[in-house]
């Protein structure tokens, strides 16, 4: 989380709401929070799944991005 959006997200308790939209580089933001959690410890076999997929779709981001720049290079596009 950027830290204007962490700040005002932390600040909250349960079942608050941001009384002004809180800007970020990303836009503005009304934020709800529903409750937290503390800090803890995940175990491997509990992230794996997590980890895996990002592997997965980080793999997938790349094969997308060289097929598409392999097929930008041989494509011959004329306007009339």
């Amino acid at each position: 989380m950027v830290k204007p959006f962490s700040d005002a997200a932390f600040a909250l308790n349960s079942g608050e709401i941001t009384l002004k939209p809180v800007k970020t580089q990303f836009g503005y933001h009304v934020i709800y929070s529903e409750g937290k959690e503390d800090n803890k410890k995940v175990s491997f076999e509990q992230a794996k799944g997590q980890i895996e997929s990002a592997l997965k779709m980080d793999a997938f981001r790349k094969e997308v991005s060289k097929r598409a720049a392999a097929l930008r290079k041989d494509a011959k596009i004329s306007i009339k």
